[in-house]
């Protein structure tokens, strides 16, 4: 009896471990949270005698064995489909598991009003740490470790930051801007906003999130690349685009309509004008080749809000590659608690800006809180 009830134990242990691994609903770490729980719980430690506590103990072993196993064939599997990233440069190669998926953010060398601003006073800087300590760390908005997490980087960053984002968890890789002569903005802080469409380089992955620094999670967000609106589409034809680019053989881009204003519905209204703070994409050299002869072409799109125009521009509503919309509840600009309250997963604002009287505290103070557990978190781990 004694041993049928240690078996059991043994078989429930596997059985979670089984269900986590495979349905990646856990990563590893939260996979060992649960195999702890299963030897701690009280209930089960209070039927246990020392005879028996072996037997559960050898099915632990056995359990954790295969799951190094695992791992470390699954890493042998991917390097090769990880090395054929194609950048102008990189600082660091994506490494994960299984990278299928990717998160992508931007970081640029943003100009304050009296030249470079100390690392610690950069709030753009500061918003991709926060960014990632919540994708990578946060219990309640973490990704699953078979994700990759990537910041885009201009030459320009100070090698301190890309140090500092590495140690926090991100793969950094710095990427040249697309320029041309007519193709500017009279905001500082979007001069290298172009940058972003390097993205689209990234063919080793299937789908990638592109997702702003300034954004406060408060889901995870691993679900995202199951949306329907990521399905692959092939363009439409359309004789406008004779002077452009040749098109890809296939795309997607999946976004939400922009909100203008603080006051707006929830479930947003569906429009014509997408955020290129949070969009889903399928990287291609061919769609990127696109977006650089656009801007061959003078007067083609509004240049004042360089990346965002263009892609709104190359995806409009009526032209041959339209973007598609997401489902609502990934996110949504100029947030307020109705948002939060109706299940939005990210909301996306210039957290750190104090000037904003319709901004709600309490929304800002949960950013706030996970600013300042970013610094504590990585402080503590540095002093153990």
């Amino acid at each position: 009896m004694g041993l049928f009830r240690s078996g059991t134990s043994g078989i429930a242990c596997l059985t979670i471990y089984n269900f986590t691994l495979h349905s990646h609903e856990l990563d590893s770490e939260q996979v060992a949270t649960v195999l702890v729980s299963c030897c701690t719980g009280r209930k089960m430690l209070s039927k246990l005698t020392p005879r028996l506590l072996p037997c559960l103990f050898f099915a632990l072993i056995v359990i954790l064995a295969s799951f190094t196993f695992l791992n470390q064939r699954a890493a042998t599997s991917s390097s090769h489909f990880l090395s054929n990233l194609r950048l102008p440069s990189t600082s660091h190669t994506a490494n994960s598991n299984h990278a299928r998926f990717a998160f992508v953010t931007f970081q640029a060398q943003y100009p304050g009003p009296n030249g470079p601003v100390p690392d610690d006073e950069d709030s753009y800087y500061i918003g991709t740490r926060t960014l990632v300590y919540q994708l990578r760390h946060s219990p309640e908005t973490r990704i699953n470790s078979f994700i990759d997490l990537i910041v885009l980087a201009t030459p320009d960053v100070s090698q301190s930051k890309r140090e500092r984002l590495e140690k926090d968890g991100a793969t950094v890789l710095t990427v040249s801007v697309p320029k041309n002569d007519w193709v500017t903005t009279d905001k500082p802080r979007w001069r290298d906003a172009l940058a972003k469409l390097r993205v689209f380089e990234l063919t080793q992955y299937e789908k990638i999130l592109m997702i702003d620094s300034d954004m406060l999670l408060v889901k995870r967000l691993d679900g995202i690349f199951d949306d329907e609106a990521t399905n692959l589409l092939k363009p439409l034809a359309d004789s406008s685009t004779a002077d452009e680019g040749h098109l890809p053989a296939e795309y997607m881009l999946a976004a939400q309509t922009i909100q203008n204003q603080r006051v707006h519905p929830y479930p947003p209204e569906y429009g014509s004008y997408f955020s290129s703070g949070f969009f889903l994409l399928k990287p291609s050299h061919e769609i990127f080749d696109y977006y650089v002869s656009l801007m061959s072409l003078p007067g083609r799109f509004d240049p004042q809000i360089m990346d965002q125009n263009l892609l709104n521009y190359a995806h409009r509503r009526d032209g041959p590659m339209p973007w598609t919309e997401m489902t609502y509840t990934w996110t949504t600009t100029w947030p307020t608690e109705k948002e939060y309250e109706m299940g939005a997963a990210s909301l996306h604002e210039k957290w750190w800006r104090d000037d904003m009287p319709d901004l709600s505290t309490k929304l800002r103070g949960m950013w706030l809180k996970e600013r300042w557990e970013m610094e504590g978190f990585y402080r503590g781990r540095e002093e153990a």
